[in-house]
């Protein structure tokens, strides 16, 4: 699609440390963030790799936006086959967006909707006819929801370094108090410690859901 003078496109080479260095940093500035910006995402080169170059990834489908002067990424987004299941029916081909971030100047500036029509484009160009993302807004329609707990552990430097608040009425060390892990002593295992296998799945769901 063309873009307006002063922004190109650009493939990123995710086998290429500089260039994925130059990513990640763009992502703690420009992409998952709290009203007040204090909540970042900070990617290692190894984290960020699992996460967009899957197994059978097309180079194609991960691209970036730069200034055609400085060079420097204005927009991101990635595209990873995936095969999915759902009621029982598996769906072998379809493609999931994911790191769509877009420079904090241009927000307004419909980059973001130019961007996803790009990838719109390119993944049906390589034949997957469906794709998905996942979002922490309410969106029009879900075909899927879900919803996730975090566990606190170092509760004192998390508090610290704002990726959490105390809630009204508690200090930290209440918090902390709170989310202390039970002693080793006190925990009298009966039976065999193994790994988790396939055929556990049901059942630590069932954990988990408690």
């Amino acid at each position: 699609m063309p873009l307006p003078p002063g922004f190109e496109w650009s493939t990123l080479d995710i086998e290429n440390d500089d260039q994925v260095e130059e990513v990640i940093d763009f992502l703690e500035n420009h992409y998952v963030e709290d009203t007040v910006g204090n909540f970042r995402l900070k990617y290692s080169k190894e984290k960020f790799r699992w996460g967009a170059a899957t197994p059978g990834y097309i180079k194609d489908l991960h691209f970036l936006v730069r200034s055609t002067k400085t060079g420097k990424i204005l927009a991101s987004i990635m595209g990873c086959p995936k095969k999915m299941v759902l009621c029982g029916k598996t769906i072998n081909k379809t493609c999931e967006v994911n790191f769509l971030a877009v420079h904090a100047s241009l927000r307004t500036k419909r980059m973001a909707q130019t961007v996803i029509q790009e990838m719109m484009r390119r993944k049906r160009m390589h034949g997957f006819m469906q794709a998905y993302y996942t979002s922490g807004h309410t969106m029009p329609t879900p075909f899927s929801t879900t919803h996730y707990m975090n566990r606190f552990i170092n509760v004192d430097k998390l508090v610290k370094i704002q990726y959490t608040n105390c809630p009204a009425g508690m200090t930290v060390k209440d918090m902390v108090r709170k989310y202390k892990l039970p002693d080793k002593k006190g925990i009298n295992i009966i039976g065999n410690i193994r790994a988790m296998e396939k055929k556990d799945v049901s059942d630590v769901l069932k954990l988990h859901m408690q």
